[in-house]
């Protein structure tokens, strides 16, 4: 009779240490999981940043187009369905009227140019807007490469 009295209560011990154990792990588990998510958002956060971070140093502006009081804001490289990377959207600022044309010229890391897309602009001085260079379809623009506006 003292035997099966004992084994219930290391039973109940058993139990009740399995629910304690099962808690903790839980617990270890949520937290656990919680850190990863911050490290991962971060991780993400920091990708992101380091590729806008080099496509803003993509694109340089000619002495004659900065002449004519234009200068450049953010830079996206993008692509659409059948392309990659063949689009460079850049925010411009007109410090002066201009009514022209302006060209991008695509260069690679060794200088060769490999690609240019041309756009007629019309803007106020003061004005400001987003244009989109598009380049041929088969131009795939990296971060090592460089855009020129002339």
């Amino acid at each position: 009779m003292k035997s099966i009295l004992i084994i219930r209560i290391f039973f109940c011990f058993t139990l009740i240490s399995c629910d304690w154990a099962k808690d903790k792990a839980k617990d270890t588990l949520h937290k656990g999981g919680e850190i990863v998510g911050k490290v991962g958002s971060e991780v993400v956060d920091g990708v992101k940043s380091g590729v806008e971070e080099s496509f803003s140093s993509l694109i340089e502006v000619s002495p004659e187009v900065e002449r004519k009081g234009i200068k450049i804001g953010r830079v996206k490289v993008v692509g659409t369905d059948s392309t990659t990377d063949n689009i460079v959207s850049a925010y411009l600022i007109f410090d002066k009227g201009f009514n022209g044309k302006l060209t991008a010229k695509a260069f690679d890391k060794n200088g060769l140019e490999f690609g240019r897309a041309s756009a007629d602009i019309v803007a106020d001085s003061g004005q400001t807007k987003y244009l989109d260079f598009v380049f041929d379809r088969r131009t795939n623009i990296d971060r090592n490469d460089r855009v020129r506006l002339e």
